[in-house]
């Protein structure tokens, strides 16, 4: 990870400084380790086409809390991206 922005921060009870640097699927966010979430960023990767929109239910440190996601792979410079919006 790195960035991590102020929404996920309170969101998530973790400030930005302890986040950046860490895995987002099995550190940070371990809830999104799956089929569902996962999965997409993982199928969007290996077709070099990252370009997916969702709900989620965040559980990770936190109580239910739904949210949407934007995942997005910027081809020209390799970035991937994942964004945490609120729902």
């Amino acid at each position: 990870m790195l960035i991590y922005n102020r929404y996920e921060s309170e969101l998530a009870g973790l400030p930005t400084a302890d986040a950046v640097g860490k895995p987002f699927f099995t550190v940070l966010a371990p809830c999104t380790n799956n089929r569902f979430f996962r999965q997409r960023f993982v199928n969007g990767l290996a077709a070099n086409q990252l370009n997916e929109s969702f709900t989620y239910t965040f559980t990770y440190r936190m109580k239910p809390t739904l949210v949407r996601i934007q995942m997005h792979r910027d081809v020209a410079s390799g970035a991937n991206w994942i964004f945490v919006l609120r729902a």
